[in-house]
């Protein structure tokens, strides 16, 4: 059954996201997509669903198709503030990966690390999780 959204807009109320709340029930994964990159509407509403299943349903990590070296970088933007984020995404979004260097994402990352400022017992965390992606200075064996 489909439910309209009242925005795609990450600010403001969350109320009309209550029926994706119930779809989603006790899952403790959530993956989002989008139909294409680097759409604005595909990226704030991920903004709004990320920013609902945080408040109201106890999420703490986001998981993004990036290097791992990449998701620590975040991470340690999120958690302890350390780097400038504009310039971390502007040297680590590039190639494949610079769809996710747009205002959108750097609004979402603000919101996390906002919230982890406000709550630094129960932080949110970043993850990147390309397995496939290069990680340099990393070896395997």
């Amino acid at each position: 059954m489909a439910h309209p959204l009242r925005s795609t807009e990450p600010r403001g109320g969350l109320a009309d996201l209550r029926p994706f709340g119930r779809m989603v029930g006790g899952a403790r994964v959530v993956g989002l997509g989008e139909a294409t990159h680097s759409s604005h509407e595909f990226f704030t509403v991920k903004h709004r669903v990320f920013r609902d299943l945080v408040e109201e349903k106890g999420f703490r990590a986001f998981a993004l198709e990036v290097p791992w070296n990449t998701g620590l970088r975040l991470d340690a933007y999120l958690m302890r503030g350390e780097g400038r984020l504009k310039q971390i995404m502007d040297e680590e979004f590039q190639g494949t990966y610079q769809w996710w260097n747009n205002a959108e994402y750097r609004d979402l990352l603000q919101w996390m690390r906002a919230y982890d400022i406000e709550h630094p017992e129960d932080p949110v965390r970043f993850v990147g999780d390309d397995g496939g992606a290069p990680v340099p200075g990393c070896t395997t064996r």
